[in-house]
């Protein structure tokens, strides 16, 4: 963990202090973007987490996936083989089999997954939301339900444990942590949300308490279904 955390900071120095030396431009889109190659002090690549000990991946997804990026400068630039780490919270470029950080201020990013089924999944992460729990207008949020007047955020965290099994020698892995928030753009308010579930949405936004209860009276859903939470939440956010 010592040796993960410190090469993190190699990373972020090296970024900050030593960007002549260290970066790689990208041609296309102006020349606007530009990449980190993941090094560490003997200039050896950074390892990944399977070379280095850690079970799991830190990744979002297990598989590189295409993507769009919005730079807050307002360049747009799109990719085959993006990935977000949810270690360090920042978006990765894949190019033969090298990984790069991208530095550009962010905006959001849209990414595309499949299901088992082979149907497209978008996950849209985005920044510029209030500072809420210790965190700034900078960080990352995926976006879980986007209307007009109501937004459903996710923060998701992944931190390296030490797993203890009898019998077998010690394990190092990747655990996932989520914070949930809701957002009304109106008030520019961000709520921490306990849980996606409706009994926490009533607890998280009591001017609508009787309109989820009138719902879910009419409609026989299921509290704890992501997409029938999210029909309530349309459904909230019409009425608004």
């Amino acid at each position: 963990m010592k040796q993960l955390l410190r090469q993190m900071m190699i990373i972020a120095v090296t970024a900050l202090l030593c960007q002549q030396l260290n970066a790689q431009s990208y041609s296309g889109n102006e020349g606007t973007l530009r990449f980190f190659e993941l090094k560490d002090m003997d200039g050896g690549l950074i390892k990944t987490a399977s070379e280095m000990g850690v079970n799991g991946s830190p990744m979002l997804f297990p598989d590189w996936s295409a993507g769009t990026i919005h730079f807050q400068s307002g360049k747009v630039f799109a990719d085959s083989a993006m990935n977000f780490s949810l270690y360090t919270h920042t978006l990765f470029i894949k190019r033969d089999n090298r990984f790069f950080e991208i530095v550009q201020p962010v905006a959001s990013v849209t990414l595309r997954s499949h299901d088992e089924n082979a149907n497209e999944i978008i996950h849209t992460i985005k920044s510029g939301f209030p500072a809420v729990n210790g965190h700034d207008t900078t960080t990352m949020y995926e976006v879980l339900f986007e209307g007009e007047n109501l937004k459903v955020l996710t923060w998701a965290h992944k931190k390296v444990i030490e797993t203890f099994n009898y019998g077998a020698p010690r394990a190092k892995e990747y655990q996932l942590i989520q914070q949930f928030y809701v957002f009304i753009p109106q008030e520019n308010k961000i709520t921490i949300l306990n849980s996606y579930t409706v009994a926490a949405l009533k607890k998280a936004l009591p001017s609508y308490a009787d309109a989820i209860q009138a719902y879910c009276t009419q409609h026989n859903i299921n509290t704890k279904n992501k997409s029938q939470i999210n029909e309530l939440l349309a459904y909230l956010d019409s009425k608004h």
